[in-house]
């Protein structure tokens, strides 16, 4: 069987979706759109480089005009800003039986949930917060003690706005819990602005309560030198560092462990959607219940913090 795939945004990370499903083993076709033609060259750039590419058939389109009418599964890898649109143009375009979405889902709660409404339930769709699938993070909390957890996640802005959705969806997953509050009282003012044009983001703290006593905090200050990941649980407390790829428990045991790229994630997470209909990833309902509350509490930050009130935030 030929898979039909979309992939909507040519980006580095939609470049690196493209990149990963060149080793996949069965024969696909797929299309990649971009409005952008330097994308899409980037895009053919890398693909043409890659092992294995020539087993698929790959098209590069600028619009949706070629559209297959079935297709198995989309990834949609565009900025927040746009998801939405995509979402609702592709529907419009093709039964999409599949759909992988990239976070942050979109810029406001009601963004998210007119996406929950296009896809419905006809088709299953999950989010890449994929860090409850890394093989290291399980191995650590196969050997940490059951209950609640307290995480702290330390670093110098490293995009609170952009990336805080992977730790809430982490601190939820290693816990077994439901995010219950979220505090933005320690957030700073002003936003800055992030590394892609056009959008923002904050430092200071968030914090995060969950329904089993689980709390996470989300610290980003001016740079400093290592970016870790702290949980401590009742029996033991572990120092992710990120940068090293080294977990250490306090009673000294160590941990060595790799965050994947992109990439090399795409293949197997791609196979358990098109043979099996799953995935270890979050569904869309699933991350909806963490994006909502994140997105209001942002949102809220900003019309405190600002003249010009908003019902969206300008994060991707």
């Amino acid at each position: 069987m030929v898979y039909n795939i979309v992939i909507v945004g040519a980006g580095q990370l939609g470049s690196r979706y493209l990149q990963g499903l060149a080793a996949y083993p069965d024969p696909l076709n797929i299309q990649v759109i971009d409005i952008s033609n330097g994308s899409l060259d980037r895009a053919k750039e890398i693909w043409e480089k890659t092992a294995n590419a020539d087993s698929h058939a790959l098209q590069l389109s600028n619009n949706f005009e070629s559209i297959p009418a079935q297709t198995d599964l989309a990834i949609i890898s565009t900025g927040a800003d746009v998801r939405e649109s995509i979402v609702s143009l592709l529907v419009k375009k093709s039964n999409v039986d599949n759909w992988l979405l990239e976070k942050v889902l979109a810029q406001s709660t009601a963004s998210v949930n007119r996406i929950e409404s296009l896809i419905g339930d006809r088709s299953k769709a999950w989010v890449n917060t994929y860090f409850r699938t890394m093989d290291w993070f399980k191995d650590i909390r196969e050997r940490s003690a059951p209950g609640p957890i307290e995480m702290k996640v330390i670093g110098g802005s490293w995009g609170i706005g952009c990336n805080g959705i992977h730790f809430l969806d982490f601190a939820a997953w290693w816990s077994g819990e439901e995010m219950t509050t979220i505090d933005n009282s320690g957030l700073l003012p002003d936003w800055y602005p992030a590394k892609r044009k056009d959008f923002l983001e904050v430092n200071g703290t968030l914090m995060a309560a969950f329904s089993g006593g689980s709390t996470a905090a989300l610290i980003s200050h001016e740079p400093v030198e290592h970016f870790v990941i702290k949980v401590k649980t009742k029996a033991e407390e572990w120092m992710i560092d990120w940068e090293n790829n080294v977990a250490t428990r306090n009673d000294g045991f160590v941990l060595s462990g790799k965050i994947p790229y992109q990439s090399e994630m795409t293949k197997n997470v791609a196979a358990d959607i098109l043979l099996r209909q799953e995935s270890a990833l979050p569904t869309l309902q699933m991350s909806a219940k963490l994006h909502c509350p994140f997105l209001d509490s942002l949102v809220d930050h900003w019309n405190k913090s600002h003249s010009d009130k908003k019902e969206y935030v300008p994060i991707t």
